[in-house]
């Protein structure tokens, strides 16, 4: 677990108000590789509704084959968010998105046990790519109530802590690279660790 290592998840009463939430760096090549493309974000609660996450990868083109939802996202050029709101990690979720907006949604306890999100609850979210000149951006809301159906757990206010990671991921061996907010150390690539995830505490704005 990386004691030591927090981000402020602040508060928002308007998506639009994304760019003031802190903004967060995908730094860690954990697993070595030469491709190794600027990726950074933000992630703010919206007050009463969910979370909200922006990613943006400068990468283009950015590598879109899968156009399905719950496929291999992975395999193409994905920026991913992992998060758990338990701190006895009985469980965490993984949201795993392309440039084409196919989206990669489970929830389980490590990574031999999860299971994917149905259709039904991937739309109560919104997921929205966009590809400009010189980079490709994710804007992911995550509502509480699609938190609450597959966790039992109510919404985020002021003082509540998370632990997530943010990552810059292709598993093709076209330009293959693993790269994470907080550093994993395992030995062989693997984002599912939880006990690697940085800590993240919602505050208000000051």
């Amino acid at each position: 677990m990386c004691d030591t290592i927090f981000y402020p998840i602040l508060i928002l009463d308007s998506r639009s108000e994304i760019e003031k939430a802190k903004e967060f760096q995908i730094l860690h090549y954990n697993w070595g590789g030469d491709y190794r493309p600027n990726t950074y974000g933000r992630m703010g609660v919206l007050r009463d509704k969910g979370l909200a996450v922006r990613m943006t990868c400068e990468e283009i083109p950015p590598e879109a084959v899968c156009h399905t939802n719950n496929g291999p996202v992975y395999q193409d050029s994905a920026m991913e968010f992992f998060f758990c709101l338990d701190s006895s990690r009985t469980g965490y979720f993984n949201f795993e998105i392309n440039s084409a907006g196919a989206v990669l949604a489970q929830f389980g306890p490590d990574r031999a046990h999860r299971e994917f999100l149905s259709g039904e609850l991937l739309a109560t979210c919104d997921c929205c790519v966009q590809v400009l000149e010189d980079s490709w951006q994710v804007d992911l809301f995550i509502p509480f109530s699609l938190i609450q159906e597959v966790q039992g757990k109510p919404g985020l206010t002021a003082g509540d802590r998370i632990t997530c990671n943010f990552y810059k991921i292709r598993e093709n061996p076209d330009q293959m690279h693993f790269a994470s907010c907080f550093p994993i150390e395992n030995p062989t690539p693997n984002f599912h660790l939880p006990q690697f995830f940085g800590n993240a505490v919602v505050v208000e704005a000051i």
